[in-house]
């Protein structure tokens, strides 16, 4: 099951067979699926959070109550349609409600460093390949960090997978905001990285 083939599954569908069991007896139907969302999706979950507010041991804390909520929600006899979308609506609402208990200031998006994405280019490339690639990928990195932090939230949801409806409930906007604000986003990298992306 890929992080976007998460299905909500009804608690009585699920059959819990041995393999499926703790110290104290079966684990539920809500904690397998719980389970399995948080091996898919915790990744996914954390780096949209860190996106939000800039600081990783914060963004931990932060999914890892989302994904309480989701059990507690489940366990309660709940159901989901999409356990994903729910997740990140969920995570980025807690995300926004912390920055804004802390009273923290959003700052600016530190610079990526490459070798935090690894290299774009293949294996042993000659020099000047090198240089290119290594000039695209600045450039790029720049075109994303001037973007609004709207048109970036966007972008990073899309990216994960999420349709234009998701996105739309996730940052509690129109479905045509989510359209409208990603065509300018495209837009504006198509301009700044003048067509080489």
């Amino acid at each position: 099951m890929t992080g976007s083939g998460i299905q909500a599954v009804p608690a009585q569908a699920l059959r819990i067979g041995p393999q499926h069991t703790q110290r104290d007896g079966p684990l539920s139907a809500a904690a397998i699926q719980v389970s399995v969302c948080f091996e898919e999706l915790r990744g996914a979950i954390s780096g949209y959070i860190v996106t939000l507010c800039r600081r990783p041991e914060e963004a931990e804390e932060i999914m890892q109550e989302a994904f309480l909520r989701l059990y507690s929600h489940l366990a309660s006899g709940n159901e989901l349609r999409n356990p994903k979308a729910w997740l990140f609506r969920v995570s980025h609402n807690m995300a926004i409600n912390h920055m804004k208990q802390r009273g923290l200031a959003r700052t600016p998006e530190p610079p990526l460093e490459t070798e935090e994405y690894g290299e774009l280019s293949a294996p042993e490339p000659d020099p000047e390949r090198r240089v290119l690639e290594r000039e695209r990928s600045t450039r790029l990195r720049t075109a994303i960090q001037n973007l609004t932090e709207h048109q970036r939230r966007c972008l990073y949801l899309r990216a994960e997978g999420l349709r234009y409806r998701e996105i739309a409930e996730t940052l509690d906007i129109s479905v045509s905001s989510v359209v409208e604000t990603l065509a300018r986003a495209v837009e504006r990298l198509r301009k700044t990285s003048n067509g080489s992306f």
